[in-house]
């Protein structure tokens, strides 16, 4: 995601940015960046790339209403945030 784009210079939670409909986000894992590109959907949905590691991770959550129509609750980010950088990434590299 090198290309032109036009950044909207928001940010959300872990999130870097958000360029051609995707989030641009980055997790530390024992001091090691890992950059990720996601599409994060309602109810704690979540999809990440992860190129370095030629990985996609999905995460099914069902935490419809916690955001009562706004931006993404705590608990909605918690489940994505939790399986990639809890469970999903460290096995990937191997820890």
């Amino acid at each position: 995601m090198t290309g032109q784009h036009s950044p909207v210079g928001m940010r959300f939670g872990f999130a870097r940015g958000y360029r051609y409909l995707w989030w641009l986000g980055r997790s530390s894992i024992d001091s090691q960046d890992i950059d990720w590109v996601g599409s994060l959907g309602w109810g704690g949905q979540r999809l990440y790339a992860v190129p370095k590691l030629s990985l996609v991770v999905a995460v099914t959550a069902g935490a419809y209403g916690s955001s009562q129509g706004g931006p993404p609750s705590a608990e909605e980010n918690l489940a994505g945030h939790t399986v990639l950088n809890n469970f999903v990434l460290p096995a990937a590299l191997g820890h």
